[in-house]
């Protein structure tokens, strides 16, 4: 016996779609399940990440160094936030200390030696870690 009906498939139809786990592989918007998605990388959520991989310490971006620390945490205690300073200046991360711009870049030269930035002399050296401001250390 037969049963006719608009809403009964094809079997053959159907059976193209089951792999051989025995399941329908087909999506509903027809993309190819076994196509893993791209790693991502960028920011969100306020946390950097390389290849789905949450980065942390200092990460060159476009050019410019960024400090991203897991221990910092914001009013909402979220942890893993880019260190962005409020203005410009000498700060230290792990016991080091940088001449950190507002914009969060880290002040790097090909060369180290005595800098001027602003009104103030630092002796930088060329990886951005600062050794004295006016000759003090």
């Amino acid at each position: 016996m037969y049963i006719l009906d608009s809403k009964v498939k094809n079997i053959e139809d159907s059976k193209k779609n089951i792999d051989e786990t025995g399941f329908n592989n087909e999506t509903e918007d027809n993309e190819n399940p076994s196509v893993p998605e791209e790693p991502f990388t960028g920011e969100k959520d306020g946390h950097y990440y390389k290849d789905d991989i949450l980065q942390t310490g200092f990460i060159k971006i476009d050019g410019k160094m960024y400090y991203f620390d897991p221990n910092l945490k914001d009013e909402n205690d979220i942890e893993g936030l880019k260190f962005i300073p409020s203005k410009s200046g000498i700060y230290k991360i792990d016991n080091k200390y940088y001449y950190i711009y507002s914009n969060n870049s880290i002040y790097k030269s090909s060369t180290s030696g005595k800098k001027k930035i602003g009104n103030k002399y630092y002796y930088i050296y060329s990886n951005g870690t600062v050794l004295s401001v006016d000759g003090k250390k």
